[in-house]
């Protein structure tokens, strides 16, 4: 017997997507499209709370590729 799923559980399961897409580094843009959104915007003032983690792993990226430092590297600079 098949359970018909929720409108909840369905909402549920599209936060889980977008929230494993963008820290993937999935576009925004791609993952607005994906969803139907009419803007990017209206994607991240929805799921904005997925980003505040994801502002150290960007600026980790950039320093590796500006500065060609493993991003590891700056992980355990201060720690040690």
């Amino acid at each position: 017997m098949q359970h018909p799923v929720t409108s909840s559980q369905a909402f549920d399961m599209v936060g889980i997507s977008v929230s494993t897409s963008l820290k993937a580094g999935v576009p925004v843009k791609v993952v607005s499209e994906r969803l139907g959104h009419s803007s990017p915007a209206f994607t991240m003032t929805v799921y904005q709370h997925v980003l505040p983690g994801m502002q150290s792993d960007a600026a980790a990226k950039f320093s590796a590729e500006v500065f060609g430092e493993d991003e590891d590297d700056e992980a355990t600079e201060g720690g040690g």
